[in-house]
Protein backbone atom coordinates (compact mmCIF):
# COMPACT_ATOMS: atom_id res chain seq x y z
CA UNK A 1 0.00 0.00 0.00
CA UNK A 2 2.84 2.37 0.66
CA UNK A 3 4.24 1.73 -2.32
CA UNK A 4 1.64 2.44 -4.08
CA UNK A 5 1.00 5.98 -2.20
CA UNK A 6 4.40 6.58 -3.35
CA UNK A 7 3.92 5.75 -6.58
CA UNK A 8 1.33 8.02 -7.09
CA UNK A 9 2.80 11.12 -5.13
CA UNK A 10 5.79 11.03 -7.97
CA UNK A 11 2.67 10.95 -10.72
CA UNK A 12 0.90 13.89 -9.13
CA UNK A 13 4.40 15.57 -8.82
CA UNK A 14 5.20 15.33 -12.47
CA UNK A 15 1.71 16.45 -13.40
CA UNK A 16 2.06 19.76 -11.62
CA UNK A 17 3.24 22.74 -14.34
CA UNK A 18 6.82 24.30 -13.51
CA UNK A 19 7.10 27.78 -12.87
CA UNK A 20 8.21 29.86 -15.56
CA UNK A 21 11.60 31.51 -14.76
CA UNK A 22 11.69 35.35 -13.99
CA UNK A 23 13.03 36.90 -17.05
CA UNK A 24 16.86 37.50 -16.44
CA UNK A 25 17.38 41.40 -15.49
CA UNK A 26 21.15 41.42 -17.76
CA UNK A 27 21.09 39.56 -20.72
CA UNK A 28 24.59 39.69 -23.10
CA UNK A 29 25.51 40.23 -26.38
CA UNK A 30 28.72 39.46 -28.15
CA UNK A 31 29.64 39.16 -31.54
CA UNK A 32 30.85 35.43 -31.66
CA UNK A 33 27.64 34.44 -29.94
CA UNK A 34 24.12 32.94 -30.91
CA UNK A 35 20.99 33.47 -30.62
CA UNK A 36 20.31 30.03 -29.08
CA UNK A 37 22.56 30.43 -25.89
CA UNK A 38 21.04 31.75 -23.22
CA UNK A 39 22.34 35.17 -23.16
CA UNK A 40 24.68 34.89 -20.18
CA UNK A 41 27.78 36.52 -19.92
CA UNK A 42 29.67 32.63 -20.55
CA UNK A 43 27.31 31.85 -23.60
CA UNK A 44 25.90 35.21 -25.34
CA UNK A 45 23.58 35.70 -27.81
CA UNK A 46 24.69 37.30 -31.08
CA UNK A 47 21.71 39.72 -31.51
CA UNK A 48 20.58 42.89 -29.52
CA UNK A 49 17.26 42.04 -31.06
CA UNK A 50 17.09 38.79 -29.67
CA UNK A 51 18.39 39.77 -26.26
CA UNK A 52 15.65 42.06 -25.79
CA UNK A 53 13.36 39.57 -26.30
CA UNK A 54 14.61 38.23 -23.17
CA UNK A 55 15.69 40.49 -20.69
CA UNK A 56 12.84 41.87 -17.98
CA UNK A 57 11.49 45.68 -18.40
CA UNK A 58 13.67 47.97 -16.62
CA UNK A 59 16.97 45.34 -17.41
CA UNK A 60 20.03 45.75 -19.54
CA UNK A 61 21.69 44.44 -22.42
CA UNK A 62 25.18 44.21 -22.15
CA UNK A 63 27.52 44.19 -25.39
CA UNK A 64 30.59 42.58 -24.30
CA UNK A 65 32.25 42.17 -27.54
CA UNK A 66 33.52 44.73 -29.77
CA UNK A 67 32.09 43.88 -33.65
CA UNK A 68 29.08 44.90 -35.59
CA UNK A 69 25.72 44.65 -34.53
CA UNK A 70 21.96 44.85 -35.84
CA UNK A 71 19.77 47.47 -35.72
CA UNK A 72 16.90 47.17 -33.25
CA UNK A 73 13.53 48.51 -32.03
CA UNK A 74 12.66 49.01 -27.87
CA UNK A 75 9.39 48.87 -26.92
CA UNK A 76 10.06 48.46 -22.99
CA UNK A 77 11.95 50.48 -20.26
CA UNK A 78 15.76 49.12 -20.96
CA UNK A 79 19.24 49.86 -21.15
CA UNK A 80 21.47 49.06 -24.45
CA UNK A 81 24.71 50.00 -23.65
CA UNK A 82 28.54 48.80 -24.62
CA UNK A 83 30.92 47.42 -21.88
CA UNK A 84 33.83 49.43 -21.29
CA UNK A 85 36.55 49.26 -23.89
CA UNK A 86 33.90 47.02 -26.44
CA UNK A 87 33.47 49.22 -29.73
CA UNK A 88 30.18 48.08 -30.83
CA UNK A 89 28.97 49.34 -34.14
CA UNK A 90 25.68 49.26 -35.89
CA UNK A 91 25.68 49.70 -39.96
CA UNK A 92 22.65 50.83 -40.95
CA UNK A 93 21.45 50.58 -44.30
CA UNK A 94 20.41 53.06 -47.15
CA UNK A 95 17.21 55.01 -45.71
CA UNK A 96 16.95 53.06 -43.06
CA UNK A 97 17.29 53.61 -39.25
CA UNK A 98 19.50 52.34 -36.39
CA UNK A 99 17.88 52.41 -33.36
CA UNK A 100 13.67 52.80 -32.88
CA UNK A 101 12.23 53.80 -29.70
CA UNK A 102 8.35 53.58 -29.19
CA UNK A 103 8.32 52.95 -25.20
CA UNK A 104 5.62 54.18 -22.85
CA UNK A 105 4.95 57.36 -21.38
CA UNK A 106 6.72 56.15 -18.12
CA UNK A 107 9.42 53.99 -19.52
CA UNK A 108 13.36 55.51 -19.16
CA UNK A 109 15.15 54.25 -21.80
CA UNK A 110 19.63 54.13 -21.83
CA UNK A 111 21.84 54.29 -24.73
CA UNK A 112 25.67 54.14 -23.87
CA UNK A 113 28.91 54.36 -25.97
CA UNK A 114 27.00 52.78 -29.03
CA UNK A 115 28.24 53.70 -32.50
CA UNK A 116 25.27 54.30 -35.20
CA UNK A 117 27.14 54.35 -38.90
CA UNK A 118 24.66 55.57 -41.98
CA UNK A 119 25.40 55.08 -45.34
CA UNK A 120 25.81 58.72 -47.76
CA UNK A 121 23.59 61.04 -45.29
CA UNK A 122 20.55 58.84 -45.77
CA UNK A 123 18.17 57.35 -42.92
CA UNK A 124 18.07 57.98 -38.97
CA UNK A 125 20.51 57.25 -36.46
CA UNK A 126 18.17 57.56 -33.56
CA UNK A 127 13.69 57.93 -34.16
CA UNK A 128 12.68 58.54 -30.69
CA UNK A 129 8.71 58.05 -31.03
CA UNK A 130 7.68 57.88 -27.36
CA UNK A 131 8.71 56.96 -23.58
CA UNK A 132 9.16 58.94 -20.40
CA UNK A 133 12.84 59.67 -20.33
CA UNK A 134 15.45 58.93 -22.86
CA UNK A 135 19.09 58.82 -21.71
CA UNK A 136 22.18 59.18 -25.23
CA UNK A 137 25.25 58.73 -23.54
CA UNK A 138 28.69 59.11 -25.12
CA UNK A 139 27.09 57.21 -28.42
CA UNK A 140 28.30 58.21 -31.82
CA UNK A 141 26.27 58.68 -34.68
CA UNK A 142 27.30 59.53 -38.39
CA UNK A 143 26.34 59.69 -41.92
CA UNK A 144 22.86 60.10 -41.70
CA UNK A 145 20.24 62.68 -43.04
CA UNK A 146 19.32 62.86 -39.11
CA UNK A 147 21.64 62.01 -36.09
CA UNK A 148 19.32 61.76 -33.85
CA UNK A 149 15.58 62.78 -34.29
CA UNK A 150 13.11 63.14 -31.17
CA UNK A 151 9.68 63.93 -31.85
CA UNK A 152 7.34 62.09 -29.12
CA UNK A 153 3.64 63.16 -28.25
CA UNK A 154 3.18 63.99 -24.61
CA UNK A 155 5.23 64.48 -22.44
CA UNK A 156 8.66 63.52 -22.27
CA UNK A 157 12.28 64.12 -21.53
CA UNK A 158 15.88 63.84 -23.62
CA UNK A 159 19.23 63.88 -22.09
CA UNK A 160 22.09 63.74 -24.37
CA UNK A 161 25.68 63.74 -22.61
CA UNK A 162 28.70 63.63 -24.87
CA UNK A 163 29.54 61.93 -27.81
CA UNK A 164 29.10 62.63 -31.63
CA UNK A 165 26.27 63.71 -34.12
CA UNK A 166 25.94 64.22 -37.85
CA UNK A 167 23.18 64.82 -40.22
CA UNK A 168 23.38 65.71 -43.73
CA UNK A 169 19.57 67.20 -42.88
CA UNK A 170 19.82 67.95 -39.17
CA UNK A 171 22.16 66.18 -36.59
CA UNK A 172 19.81 66.76 -33.88
CA UNK A 173 15.97 67.50 -34.35
CA UNK A 174 14.00 68.43 -30.87
CA UNK A 175 10.48 68.48 -31.29
CA UNK A 176 7.72 67.33 -29.93
CA UNK A 177 4.54 68.19 -28.48
CA UNK A 178 3.36 68.85 -24.68
CA UNK A 179 5.93 68.90 -22.07
CA UNK A 180 8.41 67.95 -24.06
CA UNK A 181 12.09 68.96 -22.39
CA UNK A 182 15.59 68.23 -23.83
CA UNK A 183 19.20 68.80 -22.24
CA UNK A 184 22.30 68.49 -24.18
CA UNK A 185 25.72 68.50 -23.01
CA UNK A 186 29.29 67.98 -24.15
CA UNK A 187 28.20 66.95 -27.60
CA UNK A 188 30.16 67.39 -31.00
CA UNK A 189 27.62 68.46 -34.29
CA UNK A 190 28.80 68.36 -37.62
CA UNK A 191 26.15 69.03 -40.89
CA UNK A 192 23.69 69.85 -41.93
CA UNK A 193 22.27 71.58 -44.40
CA UNK A 194 19.04 73.08 -42.11
CA UNK A 195 20.93 72.74 -39.16
CA UNK A 196 23.39 71.39 -36.42
CA UNK A 197 20.50 71.67 -33.76
CA UNK A 198 16.87 72.31 -34.24
CA UNK A 199 15.15 73.05 -30.78
CA UNK A 200 11.20 73.03 -30.89
CA UNK A 201 10.33 71.60 -27.81
CA UNK A 202 9.02 73.23 -24.58
CA UNK A 203 12.44 73.72 -22.99
CA UNK A 204 15.91 73.21 -24.38
CA UNK A 205 18.85 73.45 -23.21
CA UNK A 206 22.05 73.02 -24.85
CA UNK A 207 25.70 73.70 -23.09
CA UNK A 208 29.51 72.66 -23.96
CA UNK A 209 29.23 71.44 -26.92
CA UNK A 210 31.12 72.19 -30.27
CA UNK A 211 28.30 73.10 -33.30
CA UNK A 212 30.46 73.33 -36.44
CA UNK A 213 29.23 73.27 -40.21
CA UNK A 214 30.48 73.29 -43.40
CA UNK A 215 30.93 76.86 -43.88
CA UNK A 216 28.29 77.21 -46.34
CA UNK A 217 24.72 76.78 -45.44
CA UNK A 218 22.55 75.85 -43.02
CA UNK A 219 21.54 77.18 -39.34
CA UNK A 220 24.06 76.02 -36.39
CA UNK A 221 21.59 76.34 -33.48
CA UNK A 222 18.19 77.16 -34.93
CA UNK A 223 15.57 78.28 -31.90
CA UNK A 224 12.10 77.28 -33.73
CA UNK A 225 9.88 77.40 -30.67
CA UNK A 226 9.45 77.44 -26.88
CA UNK A 227 12.48 78.10 -24.14
CA UNK A 228 16.05 77.73 -25.90
CA UNK A 229 18.60 78.67 -23.24
CA UNK A 230 22.56 78.11 -24.59
CA UNK A 231 25.45 78.59 -22.98
CA UNK A 232 29.27 78.05 -23.25
CA UNK A 233 28.86 76.40 -26.79
CA UNK A 234 31.26 77.36 -30.02
CA UNK A 235 29.15 77.79 -32.90
CA UNK A 236 31.01 77.88 -36.02
CA UNK A 237 30.89 77.79 -39.65
CA UNK A 238 27.25 78.06 -40.86
CA UNK A 239 25.25 80.36 -42.92
CA UNK A 240 23.62 82.04 -39.47
CA UNK A 241 25.64 80.62 -36.21
CA UNK A 242 22.29 81.22 -34.23
CA UNK A 243 18.63 81.57 -35.91
CA UNK A 244 16.33 82.71 -33.26
CA UNK A 245 13.92 84.26 -35.38
CA UNK A 246 10.77 82.19 -35.45
CA UNK A 247 8.02 83.55 -33.18
CA UNK A 248 6.92 81.69 -30.28
CA UNK A 249 10.86 80.93 -29.25
CA UNK A 250 12.64 82.63 -26.67
CA UNK A 251 16.51 82.65 -26.34
CA UNK A 252 19.41 82.59 -23.63
CA UNK A 253 22.94 83.20 -24.35
CA UNK A 254 25.51 82.95 -21.89
CA UNK A 255 29.12 82.78 -22.35
CA UNK A 256 29.13 81.27 -26.02
CA UNK A 257 31.60 81.82 -28.86
CA UNK A 258 30.19 82.17 -32.11
CA UNK A 259 31.81 83.12 -34.77
CA UNK A 260 33.50 82.45 -38.22
CA UNK A 261 29.78 82.03 -39.81
CA UNK A 262 27.95 84.03 -42.23
CA UNK A 263 25.62 86.06 -39.74
CA UNK A 264 26.53 85.59 -35.86
CA UNK A 265 23.24 85.80 -34.78
CA UNK A 266 20.18 86.22 -35.88
CA UNK A 267 17.92 87.95 -33.23
CA UNK A 268 14.46 88.17 -35.13
CA UNK A 269 12.42 87.04 -31.79
CA UNK A 270 13.43 87.36 -28.70
CA UNK A 271 16.45 86.87 -27.58
CA UNK A 272 18.21 87.74 -24.28
CA UNK A 273 22.23 88.30 -23.75
CA UNK A 274 24.16 87.44 -20.41
CA UNK A 275 26.51 90.19 -22.39
CA UNK A 276 29.38 87.62 -21.58
CA UNK A 277 28.99 86.10 -25.28
CA UNK A 278 31.99 86.58 -27.68
CA UNK A 279 30.39 87.57 -31.43
CA UNK A 280 33.05 87.97 -33.83
CA UNK A 281 34.83 87.72 -37.11
CA UNK A 282 31.24 86.67 -38.42
CA UNK A 283 31.47 87.61 -42.40
CA UNK A 284 28.22 89.42 -42.80
CA UNK A 285 27.58 90.70 -39.44
CA UNK A 286 28.20 89.54 -35.90
CA UNK A 287 24.43 90.02 -34.84
CA UNK A 288 21.66 91.17 -36.64
CA UNK A 289 18.12 92.31 -34.13
CA UNK A 290 18.19 93.04 -31.00
CA UNK A 291 19.99 90.90 -27.78
CA UNK A 292 17.91 92.43 -24.44
CA UNK A 293 20.38 92.07 -21.74
CA UNK A 294 19.67 90.12 -18.50
CA UNK A 295 21.63 88.93 -15.34
CA UNK A 296 22.32 86.06 -13.34
CA UNK A 297 19.36 86.05 -10.51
Amino acid sequence: MKKKMAGLALLLAAAVPRAFAAPPDIVYVAYNGLDTHPCTRARPCRTITHALSLVAAAGAVEIVGSGTYDTFTISKAVTVEAEAGAVAVIPVPPAGTGITISAASTDVVNFRRLILNGTGGTGVGFQIGSAGRIVVEDCVSRNFAYGLGFGPVGPSDLKISGGTFEGSNTAIYIAGTGNVVAVVDAVTVYGGSYAGIEASAAKTTITHSFVTGDGARGNGILSNSGTVVLEDDVVSRWSVGVFAGFSGAVTYLSGCTITDNGEGVEASNVTYTRGNNTIVANDFGDVFGTLTPFSAK
